[in-house]
């Protein structure tokens, strides 16, 4: 609830269209494999995908795929990862450049 929730507020700030927000019920507390298997099956037709998912997985997915070393990403934290592929399906281990990482109490300690 509090991840749909998060989703509509997010929508709000960056104009996206709510009824574009797809719900995945294999993501609550997913590994970071169930996550990276999510993104693999994405259509190629998205460009962009903003995943909200929950710790430990999301922590794992994201420095797995980006080779990074995030201890935890925090509560409403964001991480971007670019991938230099034309297609979902060759995300893989590494593959990703983590470009962004930003969280609330960054700012507001």
């Amino acid at each position: 609830v509090r991840t749909i929730e998060f989703a509509n507020i997010l929508a709000d700030k960056l104009n996206y269209e709510k009824e574009n927000i797809i719900s995945l019920r294999e993501l609550y507390l997913a590994s970071d494999s169930e996550i990276i298997k999510t993104v693999r099956e994405t259509d190629d037709k998205y460009k962009t995908v903003f995943l909200l998912a929950h710790n430990p997985g999301i922590t794992y997915a994201v420095n797995n795929l980006s080779g990074s070393g995030i201890d935890n990403m925090p509560t409403s934290g964001i991480a971007g990862i670019e991938f230099k592929t034309d297609t979902w399906k060759e995300i893989k281990s590494g593959s990703g450049n983590l470009f962004l990482f930003e969280f609330p109490k960054k700012y507001y300690p």
